[in-house]
């Protein structure tokens, strides 16, 4: 068992060694489970499938409730099928949170709202970064971002405000997708 930590949720995750699709399956339907407490239609989810579920590779839903897109994805695991578990079990959290009143709706939908071009932004922070266009790995991204903005901060010698903030920007990005 692993624990985590995930926009503020403590929760165990046991990774998955044996019978992969077989729990992609499962976290897939607990997925639109939790979402149909809330009254959200399976038409209206779209989860992102992964043939082999042992790949690395991460997991993303989409799912549209009360006028709102909503998005969550996760790709920090090794392997699609835990990446998959942890967005599940965060989900799952999340609703319950709605439904029993210790969250309200704006709440609910500042966690999961879409960004309408949050790929092209998470896209342009890992260029911004100087980062492989894969790079998931948070030790490393905030290892590139202290050497880039140590660089570039105001107060050296040859800094320059505007590439700095656009690095805190950018590492920002990649925070909130990561953490």
């Amino acid at each position: 068992m692993v624990k985590l930590k995930i926009k503020g949720n403590d929760f165990d995750i046991k990774f998955t060694t044996n019978s992969a699709s077989r729990y992609a399956t499962l976290f897939r339907n607990k997925i639109l489970f939790s979402l149909k407490k809330i009254g959200v239609s399976q038409d209206y989810i779209k989860l992102k499938e992964e043939v082999f579920p042992m790949r690395k590779a991460g997991a993303e839903v989409y799912w549209y409730f009360n006028g709102f897109n909503f998005y969550y994805g996760y790709s920090r695991e090794a392997k699609y099928v835990d990446n998959l578990q942890i967005i599940s079990k965060l989900i799952e959290i999340e609703v319950e949170k709605l439904l029993k009143g210790t969250i309200n709706f704006d709440d609910f939908l500042h966690n999961f709202k879409e960004d309408e071009d949050l790929n092209e932004k998470k896209k342009e922070a890992r260029k911004t970064l100087e980062l492989d266009d894969n790079e998931t790995n948070l030790e490393i991204i905030d290892k590139q971002f202290k050497k880039m903005a140590k660089e570039a901060h105001p107060d050296m010698e040859n800094g320059n405000s505007e590439k700095f903030k656009k690095l805190n920007e950018a590492h920002k990005i990649l925070r909130k997708e990561l953490e």
